[in-house]
């Protein structure tokens, strides 16, 4: 099921402005520093909106240090996925060994080489890990947690800096939301831009 999310530009300020949203990968009571840009609005205007879905759903792959690519693979109750090689390419295996439903693992079975694990949403990317060594393996633990904020010069898919997520602190859980409105305010010469939930639809 598709969370419903219409943002909207409220601010103060009629030049455009890039809007990035990311997720983090909570591994650990502290997330890490490391996210991706999975959304990025260009320009966006005084009065513009955009409309988007937030999937519940999620998709793991991972692409070895030939460039060779597993398919995208459904991941939405977690689980431990092993990537080996075929006879001309590279797959991945659902374990039967038990994990964490919170949690998605992408461990590297190959014999040689490295490998990059990554998780998709509405098939674009949302988190990465790279350079996994054979006998290796990258946790994923993604929350129904957004992060928002004015950022210029970032492109969907990008591995954003530490200090770009240290800057981006406005948080927004969907957990339960089925629809929302994301208010943008703010964007005076002195004030930061802000953003909040309105007109919310809850599940159930």
């Amino acid at each position: 099921m598709d969370i419903k999310l219409n943002l909207i530009n409220s601010s103060n300020n009629s030049t455009g402005v890039d809007v990035v949203i990311f997720q983090k990968n909570y591994v650990s009571d502290i997330p890490d520093p490391g996210a991706v840009a999975w959304r990025v609005v260009k320009d966006f205007k005084k009065d513009d909106c955009f409309q988007f879905a937030y999937p519940v759903s999620i998709n793991v792959s991972a692409v070895d240090c030939e460039g060779d690519s597993t398919l995208d693979t459904p991941a939405d109750h977690g689980g431990r996925f092993l990537a080996t090689k075929s006879s001309c390419s590279i797959v991945l295996t659902l374990e039967e060994e038990p994990v964490s439903a919170k949690e998605t693992q992408v461990a590297n079975d190959l014999e040689k080489g490295t490998i990059n694990a990554n998780i998709k949403k509405d098939g674009r990317l949302l988190a990465t890990k790279t350079d996994i060594a054979p006998g290796q393996k990258a946790v994923f633990q993604i929350k129904p947690i957004i992060f928002i904020g004015v950022k210029s010069a970032i492109e969907e898919g990008q591995v954003l800096s530490p200090e770009i997520v240290a800057g981006i602190t406005t948080k927004i859980s969907l957990a339960r939301i089925a629809s929302a409105d994301i208010i943008m305010t703010g964007g005076d010469k002195d004030d930061e831009y802000s953003f909040a939930l309105e007109n919310v639809e809850t599940n159930g």
